[in-house]
């Protein structure tokens, strides 16, 4: 079956033959179970094929289900109207966007369910097309995809300016704030019917669950299935899934790069696995890039080149959060739940749009934060320095290899000085930066060289501390620690003191010698801002 790359229509898709995982089981067990739904998952992640799915089943399209779960258990002589509205393609960052769009939904909307709209406000014509629908004897089901994105794309469009009474903070725009201020309440206002109304099956998607656009307290109803274990997979392919359907895709795939099957299977699986949707529930890869991949029989950024995070970055810039305080990070389970537009949070937003993803958990009620995958965690340390130092990947690029290369051999010296040269075309940026600043920009550039040859991590704990940044390559483990304006020798001492490399010894490399364990202490000069010392655990200092 030919990969359904970029097709968003279940209809579409399933006439024409293209390949489908057949998720209905699941949809089948929530419109049984449930009324009103939320759900929320990242860009491309299969939101409007799902609410394809719904459209086609409620309107009783028989035909296109054949062979599928739901087939044989769906009462196919129930049939109901079906209002569509999507914001997914509009344009909302002028005054009046949002009102042109939803006039536009509804009136295509009406003329396909022959019912004339008095041209009354959006919120009345809704309220009048669900109505008139009812009356006609079967109450109607409605699905409304991206219903968010008239505030997150003003969001991410808003220019800042430094705030008058406090320099260290900006606001946006004044034009900009106005656009979201008048979108909120127009999406308020459009979404005041739908409790009321009491349509069959009502189910929202969007990439966020957005606080003070008043959409949740006014459908008080709904219930959000975005975290909820029974659904962690109805949006993505598990690994089962890839394995059963894609079968001959892989096996093409494989042949062609002159992999075998499992050497393919765990490239793509660090490439475009890692998406956890609940605590404990398997993990799913996205959709849109693993198709990609294996219609292109090739290993690219599919998903990263169709949106850019630089409104993240920016938020990031703007909270002092940095690369080191990002992965690994904890979030309790209160944090997740919404987004204030006026007080955007980086962390809960990054995990929302997909760049972070449920990597851990505690007591079930805080989450460990990390990036998903290779193609997630690269594409994302690109714009950030691209965003941040206003260095372009195919600038950095080369001096990645080379700090690569040089680990890759054992000459620290040499890493460190292809490191200085990146702090050294910066250093302006770097003025009065705290220790975070000079971790954060060391750890991307770590990423960048080892994406493929090794594992970067950063603050990685253990029973009395934690390290700053680890690189663990094939052949040897690098632990570093870094400070400022201080003694490396001091730095070495805390990293002995609390063991950082307790949890590394004892492995070893693919000729099964020992694989050595070294530890770095790195010492940043504020006068300088940049590398100004480094120190090299002796044997006797390494050893556990």
């Amino acid at each position: 079956m030919p990969l359904p790359v970029g097709i968003q229509d279940f209809a579409q898709l399933r006439e024409a033959g293209f390949l489908y995982v057949d998720k209905t089981g699941m949809v089948k067990h929530l419109v049984a179970n449930s009324k009103a739904v939320f759900l929320s998952r990242p860009r491309r992640f299969g939101k409007s094929l799902l609410v394809g799915v719904l459209k086609e089943l409620y309107e009783g399209n028989e035909l296109i289900f054949r062979g599928l779960d739901i087939h044989r258990d769906w009462d196919w002589t129930r049939k109901h109207p079906v209002v569509r509205i999507s914001f997914g393609t509009g344009k909302f960052q002028e005054r009046g966007s949002f009102r042109r769009q939803a006039q536009e939904e509804l009136r295509s909307q009406a003329i396909r369910h022959g019912v004339e709209l008095p041209g009354e406000s959006n919120e009345g014509n809704f309220r009048r097309l669900l109505d008139e629908l009812t009356l006609r004897g079967s109450r109607p089901v409605v699905l409304i995809d991206e219903y968010d994105k008239p505030i997150l794309q003003c969001l991410e469009g808003m220019r800042h300016v430094v705030s008058a009474s406090d320099p260290a903070v900006l606001e946006a725009h004044e034009a900009d704030a106005s656009v979201l201020e008048e979108n909120r309440q127009e999406l308020r206002a459009f979404y005041s019917c739908l409790k009321d109304a009491a349509p069959e099956f009502l189910f929202m998607t969007g990439v966020s669950r957005l606080a003070k656009a008043s959409v949740f307290s006014e459908l008080n109803h709904l219930e959000d299935i975005t975290w909820n274990a029974r659904y962690a997979t109805l949006c993505g392919i598990t690994q089962e899934e890839l394995e059963r359907d894609f079968s001959g895709h892989l096996v093409e795939m494989a042949r062609e790069l002159g992999m075998d099957q499992d050497a393919l299977l765990a490239k793509l699986k660090m490439e475009y696995n890692g998406f956890r949707f609940a605590p404990r529930s398997e993990t799913v890869y996205n959709p849109f890039s693993s198709c990609s991949s294996l219609k292109a029989r090739n290993f690219g950024s599919y998903w990263a080149e169709t949106g850019t995070p630089e409104f993240l970055i920016r938020l990031m810039r703007q909270s002092h959060v940095e690369l080191a305080d990002v992965e690994g990070r904890h979030l309790a389970i209160s944090s997740m739940a919404s987004l204030d537009p006026d007080r955007p949070d980086v962390l809960p937003l990054l995990l929302q749009t997909g760049y972070l993803t449920l990597a851990g958990w505690e007591e079930e009620d805080c989450y460990r934060l990390g990036f998903p995958n290779r193609e997630v965690r690269v594409a994302f340390v690109e714009h950030l320095l691209k965003a941040t130092h206003n260095k372009r990947i195919e600038v950095v690029a080369p001096l990645a290899q080379s700090m690569a290369k040089a680990l890759l051999a054992g000459n620290l010296e040499a890493f460190l000085g292809e490191m200085k040269r990146v702090f050294a075309g910066i250093a302006y940026q770097l003025d009065d930066a705290h220790e975070r600043r000079y971790h954060g920009l060391f750890h991307a550039m770590c990423i960048l060289a080892f994406a493929r040859k090794g594992v970067v991590l950063s603050e990685v704990p253990n029973a009395l501390g934690r390290s700053d940044l680890v690189i663990d390559l094939p052949e040897s483990c690098w632990i570093f620690e870094f400070k400022r304006d201080t003694d490396s020798a001091n730095a070495l001492s805390q990293m002995g003191r609390k063991e950082y490399d307790s949890q590394w010894v004892g492995r070893t490399r693919s000729d099964g010698g020992p694989k050595p364990v070294r530890k770095v202490a790195v010492t940043f000069g504020t006068a300088a801002r940049n590398i100004v010392g480094w120190a090299l655990a002796t044997p006797e200092e390494a050893a556990p």
